[in-house]
């Protein structure tokens, strides 16, 4: 789940989160049986169209979601038209798309809050392992705020690179982004330490 919930509301946001991640969990589950183009097309096709029935503003969104693919995108097709296969390309490309769209549409359309007690539920299990479902979910929730924020300081970081350098910023980054959200990381546990400490199962 590559965004937070969206301020702009459809009906998607009326579903319950238990539903919308086990969807999630149903076609991510489902690309793998993908073995054509065609078929990837159209399955590209319909998550199109599940965004355009949430509206063409909160589509526009999730297609900028999507844009930061674009190089992994690239090198998947640059490969397998080297080996020949460009249709296995496409297929796997559509794989991608498909199985990151239909995570961001849910994580678009879903309350943070209602997705970590839904998490919750479904990581109870986890007490017969000694693990703690709270701690589970409060961390998989902080995943989710996280990579807005990185991707964000990300794109920070090369539009400086940009503005000193006339190449594109690529692997020249790498450190300061790592060292950025490591020093984030401990801001963060600093003020969880200073409001007593995470959720923990009683």
């Amino acid at each position: 789940m590559l965004t937070l919930t969206s301020e702009l509301t459809c009906w998607l946001h009326r579903w319950p989160a238990g539903v919308k991640l086990a969807m999630v969990a149903l076609v991510t589950t489902g690309m793998f049986t993908v073995s054509t183009p065609w078929q990837a097309g159209l399955a590209v096709t319909l998550t199109a169209a599940l965004y355009l029935s949430c509206g063409l503003p909160l589509a526009r969104a999730g297609l900028r979601a999507l844009w930061p693919l674009w190089w992994f995108g690239l090198v998947i097709m640059v490969w397998h038209m080297l080996i020949g296969e460009s249709g296995a390309g496409l297929t796997l490309l559509g794989r991608v798309a498909v199985a990151v769209g239909i995570a961001n549409l849910a994580s678009m359309t879903t309350r943070l809050d209602d997705m970590l007690a839904t998490l919750t539920t479904v990581l109870a299990p986890a007490r017969a392992l000694g693990l703690q479902p709270k701690l589970l979910g409060f961390a998989m929730a902080l995943v989710v705020r996280f990579i807005p924020v990185v991707r964000a300081r990300r794109e920070q970081l090369a539009e400086g690179w940009r503005a000193r350098s006339p190449r594109p910023a690529r692997w020249q980054i790498l450190v300061p982004l790592a060292l950025s959200t490591i020093d984030d990381a401990e801001q963060v546990a600093e003020a969880l330490r200073a409001r007593g400490g995470v959720p923990r199962d009683p």
